[in-house]
């Protein structure tokens, strides 16, 4: 609500007391109802969220590749621009410049409109708290997703001046902005998460570019659950790298094998990584840089997922223990 009670007290005017009285309380109730934890403990609830939220460099630190370069955050910092980047990497072109002319409307007509300025605040707002200091930044833009919300009424403000701006003509370049739009996620398919914008070459100029090519496991696509599930041999495990409470529902809907390590009893058959550079382990990254994998999932030639024989992995980390184990000597 702070760019709300802002711009009320900047507006100064019978419309912004009446949009701040009841917009203040209606946001309030909308972020209790959201959350069905706080319906219960409505003091303990917030006051649970505020100390998980506050002390996660503590509790479990998430490293992000950002650029090309890792950070442990938020015990480290991504730099402070980061949320701007991420907004220009993950917005479709057309998108992106009618949300820059909306921007130039709010500040250019703000005493005539000034809603617009509401509008670019709570965007601003949303952006800049991403971007403070020992904030988590994992996920690409889950973190500060309300902000595209926001910007989308900046783009459609953007349309209109683009519409006073060249008159009927304009209505072809915001119709081209929408097919851009719907087609550049519909050529993503199945792994819509790893878009990219064409402005930087879509997924593999990103790629190129330092930034992670995928977060979710979205990429162990049905292919390539059937495949574990075809070339796992009874009493075999298989042994993702990280492991989300997902594996147990897949598990048991019949999606992935019976036998799933550690949680199982059986040798495992399969070392499973996704291509999230930041999270990898020693060995994750030497895998990825010089072992064959034995299933490959990708998009546009940019691997998202590989499964390895368990055995290239036990001998990773065997190499890996080598100089340790002479130095013990």
């Amino acid at each position: 609500p702070l760019p709300l009670i802002v711009w009320a007290g900047w507006a100064r005017d019978r419309r912004a007391s009446r949009v701040l009285m009841i917009g203040l309380p209606l946001a309030c109730a909308v972020l209790f109802l959201l959350d069905p934890p706080w319906w219960t403990e409505p003091i303990t609830g917030i006051l649970r969220f505020f100390e998980s939220n506050l002390t996660r460099g503590r509790t479990i630190p998430i490293p992000v590749q950002f650029l090309g370069i890792v950070y442990q955050t938020p015990n480290e910092s991504l730099p402070w621009y980061n949320t701007l980047v991420w907004t220009v990497l993950v917005t479709p072109v057309g998108f992106l410049l009618l949300g820059l002319a909306g921007i130039i409307l709010s500040l250019r007509q703000h005493k005539a409109e000034p809603l617009g300025l509401l509008i670019l605040g709570n965007w601003g707002l949303l952006v800049a708290l991403r971007a403070l200091r020992h904030t988590p930044g994992h996920d690409g833009v889950r973190l500060f997703l309300p902000a595209f919300g926001v910007m989308a009424l900046l783009i459609g403000m953007g349309a209109r001046q683009v519409l006073d701006w060249f008159g009927p003509w304009a209505k072809i370049a915001v119709a081209a902005a929408v097919v851009e739009a719907i087609g550049s996620v519909l050529l993503l398919m199945p792994v819509p998460l790893s878009y990219y914008s064409p402005l930087v070459g879509g997924l593999p100029g990103a790629t190129r570019l330092g930034m992670e090519p995928t977060y979710y496991w979205d990429g162990l696509s049905s292919e390539a659950r059937r495949w574990l599930r075809d070339n796992t041999l009874p009493g075999q495990t298989i042994h993702f790298a990280s492991f989300p409470t997902s594996w147990l529902y897949l598990r048991q809907t019949g999606e992935l094998p019976r036998r799933l390590d550690p949680i199982d009893r059986g040798p495992p058959a399969w070392y499973v990584m996704q291509n999230r550079p930041g999270a990898w382990s020693r060995i994750d990254r030497q895998l990825a840089e010089r072992s064959t994998p034995a299933l490959v999932v990708s998009k546009f030639s940019v691997p998202l997922i590989w499964v390895f024989p368990y055995a290239a992995h036990a001998d990773v980390e065997k190499e890996l223990l080598k100089p340790a184990a002479q130095g013990l000597r």
